[in-house]
């Protein structure tokens, strides 16, 4: 017996409530008699939900014809309520049943892994690509409509640029004389970068891919002013005729050809042209370089120069893997420990690999030795309730010298002795870390972007179900959903409302804080001035009657200064961050970036104190005059410094504020857009279609919906892969 409407809304009707008339009725034993089954409650009730199971199956295997009679039945229930022959929540019960079957989904069967087989995964990263260039392309081939379509169409490409742009950096730090250059000329295989005995990189040094050749940028003139604090005067003068060519407004850039660098980048150099560059570029063809991988070699943490420091420092904020070289006989110096500890806690890093070099000078018990030490030293100075740190280090040994020579002159390694030895556990490392087609990095990458994609597929799939599921509903059904839409419009508004109160509660609350920090400065660079300032006029009263040697006062100034304001600043942003997190935490744990700034700023807001010192004490010839010059011009150092020090406070309050707000009005964004969307559909919907308009626009989206799934099925496993670490 074919179950039409009237057979299904005539068999579900049947209610305890009413089976003792509907029971006797001649139409329901008719019924009965043609499905053979008995005339009992129970066995009505079990028929009429196999019935429906038949018709949830046909719509899971994409058979869609069952849909009409489904909603004819919806139709004819309500008639049968409205005769109060059911009774309201009766009715309302069975529609609810009908629906949720209604919105069955097509089952897809889920492929087989050998799409993704061995040779896919050999080459997993470019093969993803591949992936998620044809997917985006069968996404965009779902939307007729042209506006639309180029829309989805840039959306999509987004997401793909991002896979394909991503860049790689590589910074390479240590103190001076670690070895850091010869280190990279080993690892090169050639003699890029000056490297002696003797501290060498004076400038931060580039290294990118392409046609060889050598890019060098100088300060621009209000940096150079600063520069000139710390210098001699003779170099100065020495530089008189250069800087005014080299040093501009804004900041110039020279090309030059790669046998000229050495001038730019070594400290040893006679013409002392190295002090005017800020940094340089080197660009070589060189198959490491390629991918936009760039590897970065720094001037020393104890640089002298306290500016070429600070763009160390700056740098390594954005890189994703840092290099950390130390000499095997002086590994785990104060310096070393504390950058490390800084950058694992402050920095943005993947992963850090400590390098001990100058192996080859030592014995394989020494080296062992040194090497334990260094891993306890930082796992004693780590925090205990941040010990998983540690498992983002990987320490090596190399021999840098031996390996240079055997690569660019193995006679004279021979002839010197030399043990071979080669850089090959640095080079696995930075293969499987970053460039390999399965490296940590190139899933992260297909995770995300697999991920992003996925998001797009799911509100294409979500359109195409509402457009499907309106098709055959009665105008009152299709105002009813445009309805709830406006009411959920008009809730995700207040919402919004009420979460930029929150905002500005916030804000408000942070400002407060800051007032409070400022007292807080206030005693802490008091206590510092007192000290300093008398340390300087010990000095004074010990040379008494003797000449001053203003350099060396100069350098007790300095490292005063950085001894006392970095552990003030380092305090100061301690307590703004943990302000910052208890902030935070009631506006949905947004994922903030704040400890960056702390990172970034230790050592700029130093410059004003030590420019303002150093030009007013050092005019100073006498002893009276000097005392008093200090006294002076510290207090308006430590005014300038603390005053530096709140207006990047301000810019971290302003940043947050902006992280906040931007993060939750994208999410608002996105859900209005949909529901938009959604509107639009059930507006379309309401336009007057034939009946075989109808059904053919329901074959025209179910093959769409069968296409979309299909994607999200191998964007899904791509994903999975993708998370695999």
């Amino acid at each position: 017996m074919q179950i039409n409407s009237d057979i299904l809304a005539l068999l579900l009707s049947v209610q305890s409530s009413n089976f003792s008339i509907s029971g006797k009725t001649e139409i329901l034993k008719e019924v009965c008699k043609e499905l053979g089954i008995l005339l009992s409650f129970d066995v009505i009730l079990q028929t009429s939900k196999q019935i429906l199971e038949s018709f949830k199956e046909d719509l899971e295997k994409g058979n869609q014809e069952g849909k009409k009679t489904l909603n004819e039945t919806i139709e004819k229930l309500y008639k049968l309520q409205q005769a109060d022959i059911l009774k309201e929540e009766e009715f309302l019960t069975l529609k609810k049943q009908i629906e949720e079957i209604l919105s069955t989904k097509v089952k897809i069967g889920k492929r087989e892994m050998s799409y993704f087989n061995d040779a896919f995964l050999a080459n997993f990263f470019s093969n993803s690509l591949e992936v998620l260039s044809k997917e985006a392309n069968n996404l965009v081939a779902l939307e007729n409509n042209q506006e639309e379509s180029q829309e989805l169409k840039s959306c999509l490409q987004k997401i793909l640029n991002n896979a394909r742009e991503q860049k790689f950096s590589i910074g390479v730090s240590g103190v001076l004389s670690a070895g850091k250059s010869t280190f990279l000329n080993a690892l090169f295989k050639r003699e890029v970068l000056g490297s002696s005995s003797i501290p060498e990189t004076a400038s931060l040094t580039i290294l990118k891919y392409g046609e060889e050749r050598a890019r060098v940028h100088f300060w621009n003139m209000q940096e150079w002013e600063i520069m000139q604090s710390f210098l001699e005067e003779e170099i100065i003068e020495k530089l008189e005729k250069e800087s005014k060519d080299k040093i501009t407004k804004e900041g110039r850039s020279l090309e030059i050809l790669l046998s000229d660098l050495r001038s730019y980048t070594s400290a040893n150099a006679d013409s002392k042209l190295a002090t005017l560059a800020k940094y340089n570029e080197i660009f070589l063809p060189v198959e490491f370089l390629k991918n936009d991988v760039e590897i970065v070699d720094t001037p020393g943490l104890d640089d002298p120069m306290l500016q070429r420091e600070q763009i160390t420092k700056q740098y390594l904020e954005r890189c994703d893997l840092l290099i950390h070289v130390m000499n095997v006989s002086q590994s785990a110096t104060q310096v070393d420990m504390d950058f490390l500890l800084e950058a694992l806690e402050y920095g943005n890093l993947a992963r850090i690999l400590v390098v001990l070099t100058h192996i080859d000078l030592v014995k394989e018990e020494e080296f062992q030795e040194v090497l334990e030490y260094t891993k306890s030293t930082l796992r004693s100075k780590i925090a205990k309730n941040k010990e998983e740190l540690l498992k983002r280090i990987a320490f090596v040994g190399v021999a840098s010298y031996p390996a240079l020579l055997y690569a660019t002159n193995p006679n004279k390694a021979k002839e010197l002795g030399l043990k071979e030895a080669n850089m090959k556990e640095v080079e696995q490392y930075l293969e499987d870390i970053l460039f390999g087609e399965n490296s940590l990095k190139s899933k992260d990458i297909i995770y995300l972007s697999s991920n992003a994609m996925l998001k797009v597929a799911k509100q294409i799939e979500s359109g195409l179900e509402l457009q499907e599921k309106m098709l055959f509903s009665s105008e009152e059904k299709i105002l009813e959903f445009i309805q709830k839409l406006q009411n959920k419009k008009a809730d995700l508004q207040k919402e919004l409302q009420d979460y930029k109160i929150q905002i500005e509660n916030a804000k408000i609350e942070l400002e407060n804080y800051l007032l409070t920090q400022e007292k807080f400065l206030e005693l802490k660079l008091l206590e510092a001035q007192e000290i300093l300032v008398k340390r300087v006029c010990d000095e004074i009263v010990y040379h008494k009657g003797k000449t001053i040697n203003k350099e060396f006062l100069k350098e007790k100034i300095l490292q005063g200064l950085k001894d006392f304001l970095i552990d003030i600043l380092r305090e100061f942003y301690q307590k703004l961050e943990q302000k910052i997190l208890q902030i935070s935490s009631p506006l949905e744990k947004l994922k903030l970036k704040t400890r960056a700034y702390h990172f970034a700023n230790n050592l700029e807001a130093i410059y004003s104190v030590y420019s303002k010192i150093s030009k007013e004490v050092l005019k100073q010839i006498g002893a009276k005059e000097l005392q008093k010059a200090i006294m002076q011009s510290f207090s308006e150092g430590m005014q300038t410094f603390k005053e530096e020090l709140f207006v990047k406070s301000e810019a971290i309050k302003k940043e947050l504020i902006k992280n906040f707000t931007e993060a939750k009005e994208e999410l608002f964004k996105e859900l209005e857009a949909q529901i938009m969307q959604e509107e639009k559909i059930l507006n379309q919907a309401l336009k007057e279609q034939s009946k075989q308009e109808k059904y053919k626009k329901q074959e025209e989206l179910l093959g769409k919906l069968e296409s979309v799934q299909k994607s999200m099925d191998i964007l899904e496993e791509l994903k999975m892969l993708g998370g695999c670490v």
